[in-house]
């Protein structure tokens, strides 16, 4: 599948089309349990509003058979040129495509995965999904817990934290996880714990819980005197063959 430089308006609406042309098929083939959690994740991971994939869902409704279909009204002018240009698509070339959008460098997995026989799992595509869904949220709303605070993102640089928070006088770093439900389990990686146990009170944990409904966020200062981690080790065995040349 070549390479696709989609803007983020039209991944928005292209995902709305996908949920309108195939129904519940489309949000279960990412792994989603609802309409509501689809326009949740899909929404927030795309740095839009669940209302976003919403109107657009519901705005070609009426041009596909489903059981929401309504009253038919002409589509705007660029929701029209979108509908022309995917209306047509395949099931699976469509959820590639809008998988693409959630999952770096997805065509190359996707090929990789097609030459060894194997998929790239809803679960994976999903995890992914709600993390950068949580991620976007917090961007969104951190000004509620740290106002006049500035914003840097370090997710790119292995730090042991998503994002500092910093202004002239003070600074705290942030690690954001996601729940799908109310409450659940998360991991903090050796890194994040071991930052988080040398920072205290200047690291903060961000869990924006319910996607699946309505999101809420739930935030820890010093994480480690809120929660009592068990360490969780895992031996990996790893098998090579060895071969050799004579000349």
């Amino acid at each position: 599948m070549p390479k696709i430089a989609i803007k983020n308006r039209d991944q928005l609406i292209i995902c709305g089309l996908f949920l309108a042309k195939f129904d519940t098929l489309a949000y279960r083939s990412l792994g989603f349990s609802s309409f509501i959690e689809a326009f949740n994740i899909l929404g927030l991971s795309l740095q839009g509003k669940p209302s976003n994939i919403k109107n657009y869902r519901d705005e070609f409704d009426p041009y596909f058979d489903n059981a929401r279909k309504g009253w038919q009204r002409d589509l705007r002018a660029y929701t029209r040129i979108i509908f022309d240009q995917y209306k047509d698509m395949e099931f699976d070339p469509f959820k590639n495509l809008v998988s693409s959008f959630l999952i770096e460098n997805y065509e190359e997995k996707l090929q990789v995965n097609e030459f060894l026989d194997s998929k790239i799992e809803s679960s994976f595509i999903k995890r992914v999904a709600t993390g950068k869904a949580a991620e976007q949220y917090f961007r969104d709303n951190f000004m509620q817990y740290f106002k006049d605070f500035s914003l840097f993102d370090g997710r790119d640089f292995g730090c042991g934290f998503d994002f500092k928070m910093q202004n002239e006088k003070d600074f705290y770093c942030v690690e954001v996880k996601g729940l799908n439900e109310i409450s659940g389990n998360f991991m903090l990686t050796e890194k994040e714990y071991n930052v988080a146990q040398s920072l205290q009170d200047k690291y903060c944990l961000y869990i924006v819980s319910n996607l699946k409904e309505k999101p809420r966020e739930n935030v820890f200062f010093n994480p480690i005197k809120c929660f009592n981690f068990a360490k969780q080790s895992r031996q990996i065995t790893q098998t090579s063959y060895q071969g050799s040349f004579n000349v």
